[in-house]
């Protein structure tokens, strides 16, 4: 008789087609495909899911069920609005949902995202219901919040409110995506150091990636990945370097990806206003679904401008290192990390745009450098952050 496989759950309540393509889909696709689970992806139903069938074949599509979707609305819309009060809300809804599914579905291993109330309150409810199942909290960390003020509230303060939550749940295994994340928690964390021995680094990874066109095809295109005209990636700030240079470089091009938030378009317009040479060489292809034509984009590129504010570890800037950008971006952990310590790249200080002009006006005039800094970065990526070497720790730590 055939014994079933251990079941391996990401549990990802707001999970869009999107999300597929990153962590909360891969991970447990890779877990089944490598590791031998089956692989469930909890989540309320956020579809059309139309790159499941293609990206992540393997993953189970389980979705949560609320007994109130009016109130499951109206918190969305308070969230719109208040995040700190809609994320206080969500456990209303989102706890109940998780005690149903956790009532039908098997779960050996259950992924959780971010150190909160109601990832708290949905792992409680996993250990009183299966209480062999083993969690896994993948902080999803941006560590740059160690280093400056702001981020969540358990990385300097209230240790006896942190030590208290972690009461409520024990985490088999914690994870972390840079090493500067995992020195924190482990070393200098006044309550997170004292479970070290769980806490491992789980970095975003790469994988069923193209080859690395040559130097030969690419143009001089310049990308900035993510969601434009959000705070957190600066578009802003991408927007004024390139502005600073366009003059000496009239032959480069900036080229927007990703979906579009609502602020960009008043942005772009002031942007034109003062710099009209530059906006002539601004193109906006949205966000790009398709995974091959995506990789089509990195490929014919040359530079990727990533002037984010804080990271935990962007999945754009990994798949275009890995496909052979040259990273100009922001000093921020994730990418000094990516970058080698800026040995494979070029970082400026957060906000400062004069810096990231320069840096991309030194990437700009070396005709010559790039192609060998493409393929170091491009290789160095694909060896050390494939999801197959970056999930290692995490079924180890599983298995144990």
């Amino acid at each position: 008789m055939e014994t079933a496989r251990p079941t391996f759950v990401a549990f990802f309540p707001e999970a869009r087609n999107v999300h597929l393509a990153k962590g909360v889909g891969v991970i447990p696709a890779m877990m089944a495909r490598e590791q031998g689970y089956a692989a469930v992806l909890l989540t309320f139903d956020q579809g059309p899911y139309p790159s499941a069938p293609a990206v992540v074949p393997e993953v189970r599509l389980s979705f949560l069920e609320t007994r109130w979707p009016r109130l499951r609305r109206l918190i969305h819309r308070i969230n719109a609005f208040s995040p700190a009060l809609g994320q206080k809300l969500k456990p209303l809804v989102v706890v109940p949902a998780a005690k149903r599914a956790f009532r039908r579905e098997r779960v050996d291993a259950m992924m959780l995202y971010h150190f909160t109330l109601e990832t708290l309150l949905v792992a409680r409810a996993l250990r009183r219901i299966q209480p062999r199942a083993k969690i896994h909290l993948k902080m999803d960390i941006a560590p740059d919040f160690i280093e400056r003020p702001g981020g969540p509230w358990f990385l300097r303060s209230r240790a006896w409110l942190t030590s208290l939550a972690l009461r409520l749940v024990s985490f088999d295994v914690i994870s972390v995506e840079t090493e500067r994340s995992l020195r924190f928690f482990q070393d200098e964390h006044p309550v997170f150091r004292r479970m070290r021995e769980r806490i491992i680094l789980v970095p975003n990874g790469v994988h069923a990636l193209p080859d690395v066109p040559p130097a030969t095809e690419r143009q001089k295109l310049v990308l900035h990945v993510g969601r434009a005209g959000s705070p957190q990636k600066a578009t802003d700030v991408a927007l004024a370097a390139f502005a600073k240079i366009t003059d000496k470089h009239p032959e480069w091009k900036l080229v927007l990806v990703g979906p579009e938030e609502p602020a960009l378009s008043a942005m772009l317009e002031r942007f034109a206003a003062a710099h009209p040479a530059a906006a002539s060489r601004l193109e906006r292809r949205g966000e790009i679904t398709d995974r091959r034509a995506l990789y089509r984009a990195y490929g014919e590129a040359s530079v990727l401008l990533h002037p984010a504010r804080w990271e935990a570890f962007s999945n754009a800037t990994l798949e275009a290192a890995a496909m052979g950008l040259v990273v100009v971006g922001s000093d921020i952990v994730s990418l000094r990390e990516l970058t080698d310590g800026e040995r494979l790249g070029k970082l400026a200080p957060v906000d400062d745009i004069e810096a990231l002009a320069l840096a991309l006006d030194a990437v700009f005039a070396d005709d010559m450098g790039r192609p060998a800094l493409s393929a170091a970065i491009a290789a160095r990526t694909r060896e050390r952050y494939s999801w197959s070497a970056c999930l290692a720790p995490l079924a180890e730590a599983l298995r144990a």
